[in-house]
């Protein structure tokens, strides 16, 4: 009986010392750029405002590749279909208006146990910028 009770509490804590997950969400925006037919689309993870005071929004928050270069979509649905590829789950869809433009907006979210997890495969043009200027710092 002793072995069984050890054996139950060895379980409960190893359980419990598993990594804890929570849901992450990211707001996928796009606008349409001109009279092209690609969208401009950046991604909100909630580190930084998604739009500058113009009410435009913000190129930092576009993902790039690792070389830097922005990655284009030529639809919200191509877009989501990157976001799916990388574990993301679609949540809500809506549209908005601000000055001219009209707004797309994807909710999407991801159980991960932090948000650089469920980033992960993932790099806005702010992150790269971070990155590379902090090694170009570093080298000096």
């Amino acid at each position: 009986m002793k072995k069984l009770i050890f054996a139950l509490c060895c379980l409960l804590l190893a359980v419990s010392g598993m990594a804890q997950t929570r849901r992450y969400y990211c707001e996928m925006i796009g606008r349409q750029v001109g009279f092209s037919r690609e969208k401009k689309i950046v991604f909100d993870f909630g580190t930084t405002p998604p739009r500058d005071i113009w009410g435009d929004v913000e190129g930092k928050l576009e993902l790039v590749d690792a070389n830097g270069e922005v990655i284009r979509f030529k639809s919200m649905i191509e877009a989501l279909n990157f976001m799916s590829d990388k574990k993301w789950n679609f949540l809500q869809a809506y549209s908005s208006g601000i000055k001219e433009y009209e707004l797309s907006h994807f909710l999407l979210y991801k159980d991960a146990s932090s948000v650089d997890d469920a980033k992960e495969g993932l790099m806005t043009k702010e992150d790269w910028d971070k990155i590379h200027n902090s090694e170009s710092n570093r080298r000096k």
